[in-house]
């Protein structure tokens, strides 16, 4: 068995929304749509990680970069990620949000 952690591609998106449906139909979650994951790609591509067991992406961690000070301690996880349209990321900001692990 191989194991590698690297960095999310978007060619990964099958891969990844296979997995969060077997990880999640069993809490009555659901899995990231396409155009989220493409979009946190886009604005913050070192951030998005995943891990590959035998060439398949089986898990993630998704980040965004946000100032502190814009938020403070008492914030929700709608506030931080802009209502999930991530426009809370800043290239320059001082904290590592974890979105999803």
């Amino acid at each position: 068995m191989h194991i590698q952690t690297r960095n999310l591609q978007k060619a990964d998106y099958p891969d990844l929304k296979e997995a969060m449906i077997e990880v999640y139909s069993g809490i009555g979650g659901d899995y990231w749509e396409k155009s989220k994951i493409t979009k946190l790609l886009n604005i913050f591509p070192e951030g998005q990680f995943c891990v590959e067991v035998d060439s398949k992406v089986v898990a993630c961690a998704l980040a965004i970069r946000i100032n502190h000070e814009d938020f403070g301690d008492n914030h929700t996880y709608y506030e931080i990620t802009g209502g999930y349209t991530f426009s809370t990321h800043n290239d320059d900001g001082d904290y590592l949000y974890g979105i999803e692990v």
